[in-house]
């Protein structure tokens, strides 16, 4: 019998060793693709133009990052939920069917006169039936539960903390990828109409030049400004595509995903938050997510210290239990049993200083980092609100470039219709023209993303707490009221053009 127990453990751990996992093949692993593709969420159809607050309430809706987040939120509610159910007391329900192929005979050993005393009696029927339950509650174990439980909360209230900061960040990129899509949109026909001139004439310089009806040297230096030209417009097109890719994934949609941004107008609004620097250095220090996440951090460092004091307590254990035993030769087959245990691990006395000392220090790092966190913050905000100025003044000198530019095209184009110009001079001044409209735009983009920058420094939500329901219309509205609530627009003053 030993022997065959020693054969069945021997091969059961040598079974276990001989486990290896196989590596997925190419059509796993194309297969596995294809139902990543299928399960990307499918978005609300849209007709229209896309809005700065439709881009914005189509990545709080779809975007994976902050799903991910909501699912951190939902798990961390989950381990608050299962921590509550350590503080109830344990419930064993224990169940036993045993079967002997011959009776428990017990010899017994004479002490006083040495020697062996058979016995032919059995106490033990050969089949047996017993079952118990018992009720145990241990106060250690209780209070250590209690302090768990406090802490699994404060993970909840931490990673709401980090929904949230995920929701404001998503909402600031989003705003700074949509004015840079839109500002690079609004050249793209341009852009590629204007390419295509350039390549004409390429085309007609090579002609001439295989003509002979210009110098060679000439046409040569003529062909290399028109490639220098083609050069500079793809790298604008390159930079209006990676733009518009950038939005596209905020928002959640496939790469491929087509849609048309609104058009801005002609004269773009210079935005500002509805705060002085002291309101916002204040609302920073009460609002913003990160901050209250080291607050939560600090309180949670802080029950780490009483968990360890409570666990240098001895653990008083009660129990209540009933039991029952199919043996005939019990006198009472059933019984009701209670029981007060104590038990204390006194090696535990011996780290407990170290454990203790450990807590604190944890607790007095945690406050340590929270203000650090606070100084960064407010140094972001001191630096933000002074770029947000710089980035003001950039834009209207940028604006007033591009005036300057356009006027001095419509020169160049007069003189085209006049024939005292030339085609090379009337594509450069069209490009440069291109490149200060961009100019513009980008420099608007900045704009919008400092004030997004400010808005996210100080923990500014674009969205209520509550929502009757989280549809795109509904957002999209709370989005737009928020924003018109937290911002005010300058009028437009061109102090670089004269004005």
């Amino acid at each position: 019998m030993n022997k065959f127990l020693v054969l069945s453990f021997s091969a059961l751990m040598l079974g276990g060793c001989a486990v290896t996992q196989t590596p997925y093949t190419a059509e796993e692993f194309d297969k596995l693709a294809q139902e990543d593709m299928r399960i990307l969420p499918e978005q609300e159809p849209f007709d229209g133009e896309m809005t700065l607050d439709e881009a914005m309430a189509r990545a709080i809706k779809y975007n994976l990052q902050r799903q991910v987040k909501l699912m951190e939120q939902e798990l961390a509610h989950n381990q608050t939920v299962l921590s509550k159910f350590d503080l109830l007391p344990s419930l064993d329900i224990t169940g036993s069917s045993t079967h002997r192929d011959d009776h428990l005979v017990l010899d017994s050993y004479d002490i006083t006169g040495g020697g062996n005393n058979p016995n032919n009696n059995v106490n033990t029927e050969r089949s047996n039936n017993a079952a118990s339950g018992k009720l145990v509650w241990n106060v250690l174990d209780f209070g250590v539960s209690h302090s768990i439980a406090k802490q699994t909360g404060d993970e909840e209230l931490k990673s709401r903390e980090r929904k949230r900061r995920a929701v404001q960040e998503i909402l600031r990129d989003v705003r700074e990828a949509y004015w840079r899509a839109v500002g690079s949109g609004s050249v793209e026909d341009d852009v590629a109409q204007l390419s295509e001139e350039t390549l004409r004439a390429l085309r007609l310089s090579a002609k001439s030049q295989k003509a002979l009806l210009r110098s060679p040297e000439k046409a040569l230096l003529y062909q290399r400004s028109l490639l220098e030209i083609l050069v500079r417009l793809k790298e604008i097109q390159a930079g209006i595509i990676a733009a518009k890719a950038k939005l596209t994934s905020l928002m959640g949609l496939r790469p491929n995903a087509a849609y048309t941004l609104k058009k801005p107008p002609a004269v773009l609004p210079i935005q500002r938050l509805h705060l002085s620097l002291e309101e916002m250095e204040q609302v920073a220090l009460r609002n913003h997510p990160a901050l209250r996440e080291a607050h939560y951090q600090t309180r949670f460092a802080a029950e780490e210290a009483r968990k360890e004091i409570k666990r240098l307590f001895p653990g008083l254990e009660f129990s209540l239990g009933a039991n029952y035993d199919s043996n005939r030769f019990l006198h009472h087959q059933s019984w009701t049993s209670a029981g007060v245990q104590v038990s204390w691990n006194l090696f535990s006395l011996f780290s407990a200083s170290k454990r203790i000392e450990t807590a604190k220090q944890k607790k007095e790092l945690s406050n340590r980092q929270r203000l650090d966190l606070s100084v960064a913050l407010l140094t972001r905000l001191y630096v933000g609100n002074a770029q947000y100025e710089l980035a003001v003044e950039d834009f209207q000198l940028a604006a007033c470039l591009e005036d300057v530019g356009a006027k001095l095209h419509d020169l160049k184009v007069k003189s085209m219709k006049a024939k005292t110009g030339n085609r090379l001079d009337l594509i450069h001044s069209r490009v440069d023209l291109l490149r200060l409209q961009l100019q513009r735009t980008v420099k608007y983009a900045d704009l919008q993303a400092s004030i997004a920058l400010l808005q996210e420094s100080t923990g500014q939500d674009l969205l209520p707490e509550a929502l009757p329901n989280h549809d795109l219309e509904t957002l999209r509205t709370a989005i737009q009221e928020r924003r018109e609530l937290n911002e005010e627009e300058l009028e437009y003053v061109g102090r670089y053009c004269g004005q």
